[in-house]
């Protein structure tokens, strides 16, 4: 039987209603939870991953692009609860990324955790949602592809900084 990975990207209070708000971040809440749902009760391994940044991060203002966000140990780097619950009462997996204050990691298969984990799983094949569209799901999704996953991006259950 083969088996799927579902990543669950960066849906976290700053992204959502926090510091770095996307837009439309609070419609795909109640979808993904049902995503999550369903997988849970499928062939699929769940993980989900957080921004876990210092409070000297290189990306944040001035020197980098971005507000201070998902700061380690803060509400902001929490999950929304609308997924918290949901997502540790399904066994997921926690990815933590960004926590070298001079790398700037977009991609949940930055560590090198993941990768090993979907291996160990004998999993080839990986589904996607979250946050943000054009920046971590994506830079995620193109990572799995390189590593040889056949990847699908949910797009309905994404949403991106930018138009």
């Amino acid at each position: 039987m083969s088996m799927k990975a579902l990543l669950v990207i960066d849906m976290q209070n700053d992204f959502i209603t926090g510091a770095l708000a996307v837009r439309g971040a609070l419609e795909i809440i109640g979808p993904i939870a049902q995503k999550v749902e369903e997988a849970s009760k499928g062939d699929y391994v769940i993980f989900h991953s957080k921004d876990w940044h210092p409070v000297d991060h290189m990306s944040f203002k001035p020197r980098g692009p971005w507000p201070v966000h998902c700061v380690q140990a803060t509400w902001g780097a929490e999950l929304h609860p609308g997924l918290a619950h949901l997502l540790h009462h399904v066994g997921s997996w926690q990815l933590l990324k960004g926590q070298d204050p001079t790398v700037e990691e977009y991609s949940a298969f930055n560590s090198h955790l993941l990768h090993h984990l979907l291996t160990m799983h004998k999993i080839t094949e990986v589904e996607i949602c979250g946050l943000a569209r054009d920046y971590c799901v994506k830079e995620t999704a193109l990572a799995a592809m390189n590593a040889g996953y056949k990847v699908t991006i949910l797009e309905d259950l994404c949403r991106s900084v930018g138009n």
